[in-house]
C-alpha cells in the first residue's frame, strides 16, 4: 500500500511504495484536515482506502487549491532509510529473493524439530512391561517404517506450504496421501535396501502385501493407493506428465527423508558407515560411490545416490537445496570438492 511521508511548503509530497506489485492508479483527495489515498491494484480492482495523514495539513488553507495543484504524475517514489537507500521496488525484490533463499533451511529446521519425536518412546507401554527400550540411548533406536513414512509426509507438507505456488497442490496432496502407505507393503518381508542388490521380485511382493493390508480400507482409497503404487514403481519415461510429477515427488521425499534422518543421527554423534559389521548387503555401486566421495558415511553415500538417480526428477532443485541446507547446518560445510565429485557421480 501507499503512505505519506512528508509535505513540503509548495504542496508537493512523497509517497513510499510498500508493495510494488500493487498500485497502478493512486487517487488523493482532501477533506478538512485529512488527506485520503486510494489506489487500484494490478488487476484494476479497487483497494480499500487508505491512510489518513494529518501532518502538515493544518497549514493548508485552501483545500480546493490543493486539489488543483495535485498531479498524480508528480508523485515520487522516494527511498528512505527503511529501504537502505535503494528504491522500494528493488528493496522488495531483494527481500523476496532473501525469503526464497531461506525456505530450504526453514523446511529442514522444521523437519529436524518434528523428528525429535522419534527419540521418545511412549512410556505407558514400557511402564507396564508391554514393550522394552530398544537401546539405552533413544537417539540410536532404529527408525521404523511408520516413522520414515511420517517423516516423508512431514517433508512434503512443508514443501506444499512453502512452495505451493510453484507445484500443483493437487499433485502434492496426492503424494502426501500415498507416502503414508508407500512402505505398508514391506510389513511381511521387511525393508529391503535399494542398493542394486534388491530382489527383482520385491515390488510384486510389496504390492501383494499392500493389497492385503488395505483390505479394510474404503474402496476408493484402496483403489487409489494401489494404482499409485504401480505408478511409483513404473518406468518414469512411460508416465503422463502429471503422474511423472507425482512419482518424482514421492521418490525425492522417500530418498531425502532417509538422508535427513541420517543427519539427525549424526547430530547425536552417530555416523553410519558402509562397512558396518551389521551391513551384509554392500553393493558394487555403493563401493564406487564411497570411493568418489572419499567417505563411507551413510549421509555421503545416500546423498550421492540421490544425485545419481533423482537428478532428472521434476522439482529436484527444491529437494537438493533442502539437502544442502541440512548438511551445512549439521556439519558446518557442504561436501568438499563437490563440483568434481558430482561430475564423476553423474558419469557412473
Amino acid at each position: 500500500m501507499y503512505y505519506f511521508t512528508d509535505f513540503s511548503n509548495n504542496g508537493e509530497f512523497s509517497i513510499y511504495l510498500l508493495t510494488p506489485e500493487q498500485g497502478a492508479d493512486v487517487v488523493v483527495t482532501s477533506s478538512g484536515d485529512a488527506i485520503f489515498i486510494s489506489y487500484k491494484d494490478t488487476s484494476n480492482q479497487d483497494v480499500s482506502t487508505t491512510e489518513v495523514l494529518e501532518k502538515g495539513v493544518s497549514d493548508m488553507t485552501d483545500n480546493e487549491k490543493q486539489k488543483e495543484n495535485y498531479d498524480p504524475d508528480k508523485i515520487k517514489l522516494t527511498p528512505d532509510e527503511d529501504f537502505c537507500g535503494i528504491s522500494p521496488q528493488l528493496y522488495h525484490k531483494m527481500e523476496r529473493k532473501e525469503k526464497s533463499r531461506k525456505r530450504p533451511n526453514l523446511i529442514w529446521k522444521h523437519y529436524f524439530n518434528f523428528r525429535q519425536m522419534d527419540q521418545f518412546p511412549r512410556s505407558g507401554f514400557i511402564n507396564y512391561g508391554a514393550a522394552k527400550k530398544m537401546h539405552p540411548d533413544q537417539a540410536l533406536c532404529p527408525e521404523t517404517l511408520s516413522q520414515h513414512s511420517f517423516g516423508a509426509v512431514a517433508l512434503l507438507q512443508q514443501i506444499r506450504d512453502r512452495y505451493g505456488k510453484k507445484i500443483d497442490k493437487s499433485i502434492l496432496d496426492r503424494a502426501i496421501l500415498f507416502m503414508q502407505y508407500h512402505d505398508l507393503g514391506e510389513t511381511e518381508n521387511g525393508d529391503i535396501p535399494d542398493n542394486l542388490l534388491r530382489d527383482p521380485d520385491a515390488d510384486n511382493k510389496e504390492y501383494a502385501c499392500l493389497k492385503k493390508r488395505l483390505k479394510y480400507a474404503k474402496r476408493k482409497l484402496r483403489k487409489q493407493i494401489l494404482r499409485d503404487f504401480k505408478i511409483y514403481i513404473q518406468d518414469p519415461d512411460t508416465l503422463s506428465v502429471e503422474d511423472r510429477i507425482f512419482r518424482d515427488l514421492c521418490k525425492l521425499a522417500d530418498k531425502l527423508d532417509a538422508i535427513l534422518r541420517g543427519l539427525i543421527y549424526e547430530s547425536s554423534g552417530y555416523y553410519g558407515v558402509l562397512h558396518s559389521k551389521y551391513n551384509h548387503h554392500v553393493s558394487e555401486g555403493e563401493e564406487k560411490i564411497a570411493e568418489i566421495m572419499g567417505s563411507e558415511t551413510l549421509v555421503d553415500i545416500f546423498a550421492a545416490s540421490l544425485v545419481i538417480h533423482q537428478h532428472n526428477c521434476y522439482y529436484y532443485d527444491i529437494f537438493y537445496k533442502i539437502l544442502k541446507a541440512a548438511v551445512i547446518d549439521i556439519r558446518g560445510e557442504w561436501f568438499d570438492q563437490w563440483k568434481s565429485k558430482k561430475a564423476r557421480l553423474l558419469a557412473l
